[in-house]
This record gives C-alpha cells, sequence and structure tokens, in this order.
C-alpha cells in the first residue's frame, strides 16, 4: 500500500476523533472506545517497513494536529495564523509519546509497548495540568463527559483515569480484531474493560441521592460576542446587563449569583477594593431584590506593594520599592455580617 495513504487515513482518523469530543458531539461520545484503532492499525502495518520511524512519527503528528486543529479551531480567531504554531506544538509532543511507544513495541514486544503507550500518554495529559502554555480541554478522558451517567466513576479516578479507559477499549479492541488466536480471550477482555465501569457509573448515579437542603444558585451569562462586543461595551454597560438579567429569576430564596470570568474587566485595586464603585453598584443593585444572596463575579486586579524586594515571584517593579501584582481574580459578594 502506498505510504501516502496511510496519512489519508491518519486524518480521517484525526476528525473522526475531533467527532467524538464533547464540544461537537458530532458522533455518540462511546465511540472513542475505537478511534485510535487506525492508527494502532497505520503503526502495525509499517512497523517492518523502511523508513518506519520517520513515517511512525509523521503519521501520528498528521493525526493529533488534525484534532488540535480542529478543536481549538477558536484560537484561530484570537491569534489568527499564530494558532497554528500552537496546534503544532501541542501534536508534536503527543506525536513523540505514539513514536517512543513504537519504538518500545518493536523492541521489547506489545505488552511492553502498550504499557508505555498509556503510561506516556497519561503522564503527557498530566503535564497539561501543570505547564504554562496549556490545553487541559484536550484530555482523552474529556470526550465521555458528555453524558455525566457514565462518568460517576471519575470520582475515584479522576479525568485521567477516563483517558486510561479510552486507550485500553482500543488497545483491547484493535487486538482483538487483528489476533486471530486470543479473539475470544481479547473480546471478553474488551468487554469487560468497556461495561463494568458504565454499570457501576450507573448504579452511583442512580443510587445518588439529593441533599436534604440545597441552594439555590442563579447564573448570569450575557450573550456578547467574546472576540468583539466583549471588549468594546463598557464595562458599565455589562454590569447593567448582568443586573437586569439576574433580576429576572433571583430573589430572597437565592443563596448564590454566579456573574462570568470577565465580569468586571477594569483593573480593581485590591488594596481599596471596598472602595471600588462597580462593585458597590452591583452589591447595591443586587441586594434590593436578593437581599440573602452572595455574589461570586470574576474581576481582573491589581495590588500594588511597599517593598525594598519582590514580595512575590511575579510583581512587576514599577518604582523604587514600590511593585505591582496582577490578577485574573474571583471575588465574593456578601450582604450578611
Amino acid at each position: 500500500m502506498n505510504i501516502f495513504i496511510y496519512y489519508i487515513v491518519s486524518i480521517i482518523a484525526g476528525l473522526l476523533t475531533f467527532s467524538t469530543w464533547q464540544t461537537n458531539g458530532l458522533i455518540p461520545a462511546w465511540c472513542c472506545t475505537f478511534v485510535i484503532i487506525p492508527i494502532l492499525w497505520i503503526e502495525n502495518k509499517i512497523s517492518t517497513k523502511k523508513n518506519r520511524r520517520i513515517h511512525t512519527l509523521g503519521i501520528s503528528f498528521v493525526y493529533f494536529f488534525t484534532i488540535n486543529a480542529f478543536i481549538l479551531y477558536w484560537l484561530f480567531y484570537c491569534l489568527e495564523y499564530l494558532s497554528i504554531l500552537l496546534y503544532v506544538y501541542n501534536a508534536v509532543f503527543y506525536s513523540l509519546t505514539f513514536y517512543l511507544f513504537a519504538e518500545f513495541k518493536n523492541r521489547f514486544g506489545k505488552k511492553i509497548g502498550y504499557l508505555s503507550f498509556i503510561s506516556l500518554f497519561v503522564t503527557l495529559e498530566y503535564i497539561q495540568y501543570l505547564i504554562p502554555l496549556a490545553f487541559p480541554a484536550l484530555i482523552f478522558g474529556v470526550i465521555p463527559a458528555t453524558d455525566i451517567r457514565f462518568i460517576q466513576w471519575y470520582e475515584y479516578t479522576g479525568v485521567l483515569g477516563g483517558s486510561i479507559w479510552v486507550l485500553l477499549c482500543n488497545i483491547l479492541l484493535f487486538e482483538a480484531i487483528t489476533n486471530k488466536n486470543n479473539r475470544k480471550k481479547l473480546s471478553i477482555s474488551w468487554g469487560l474493560t468497556f461495561f463494568i465501569p458504565l454499570i457501576f457509573s450507573i448504579i452511583l448515579y442512580k443510587s445518588y441521592k439529593e441533599k436534604e437542603h440545597p441552594i439555590n444558585v442563579v447564573t448570569v451569562q450575557p450573550n456578547f460576542d467574546p472576540y468583539e462586543e466583549k471588549f468594546a461595551i463598557k464595562n458599565k454597560i455589562q454590569v447593567d446587563t448582568m443586573i437586569h438579567l439576574a433580576k429576572k429569576v433571583a430573589n430572597e430564596q437565592t443563596d448564590f449569583i454566579l456573574l462570568p470570568e470577565t465580569c468586571i474587566s477594569n483593573n480593581i485595586w485590591a488594596n481599596n477594593i471596598d472602595e471600588n464603585e462597580e462593585l458597590n453598584r452591583l452589591k447595591d443593585s443586587v441586594f434590593l431584590f436578593a437581599p440573602n444572596a452572595d455574589i461570586v463575579a470574576g474581576v481582573d486586579m491589581m495590588e500594588y506593594y511597599i517593598s525594598q524586594v519582590p514580595p512575590s515571584k511575579n510583581a512587576h517593579a514599577v518604582n523604587e520599592n514600590v511593585y505591582i501584582d496582577f490578577f485574573n481574580a474571583c471575588v465574593l459578594l456578601s450582604n450578611h455580617q
């Protein structure tokens, strides 16, 4: 088979994987349990060919680049062509992981190879939680999250446990299809791996009992275009819009009112936050119709320090012995003493 056919298959596999992602749901999320099979099949086919290393790296890169480009397409609206560098950046690390898996598999056999694939892949996903330039939304364990009935077991394993489940289901199903000698055993293993977590999750979901004293929460999300309109409209008008929306549903029984992450995008000084005009107007307006509610709002915040040494590693020196910190912060506004 022409090697370029494999590249085309990797693009199709990338589109198939993208189609299972929670952000679009073009096909059922459970299909994530077989979307990696085409790439495993390609790796198996080219494992004995000349230049297998470069093609393993190239084909896996095309696969992961396709996933990144389609899931993170919205970055293009923010960064335009610079976003392509981010797609490449993320795809390179995942393709290197797949390349190392292929090397381990060819040198030490399938068991060690597949174990290394799951270990390296999940380790890379864990790193996505730690580094500044990270994309945790791309974690494979996120895919099944479209239906909360089937992910209750994440309570014990976390999202990375879901990633292990997705990878393991793909590997076992691929081996059940290609390994004729152990097909029955592998099929049973795949069935147990696929169904046991789902059945356990449904049992947890059905047996859950709501607490006797739930809280009443109002969530406010105005419909502003985040690319242009959001930062063109004056913040006062945006806050007034949020107050108007909250007033439609909030009342004396409301416990919390949740406002957006960028509720107040004008920088607020933490040093004199009680004197901030917009926060005070927000409190005075909302507490008229929801006096018992606590307001949770996202704000841009600054804090200044008078210090001879930097008070934090992120503090910026603006003058002699004067430093400023910038925060993407959350504030709680309460009417209670």
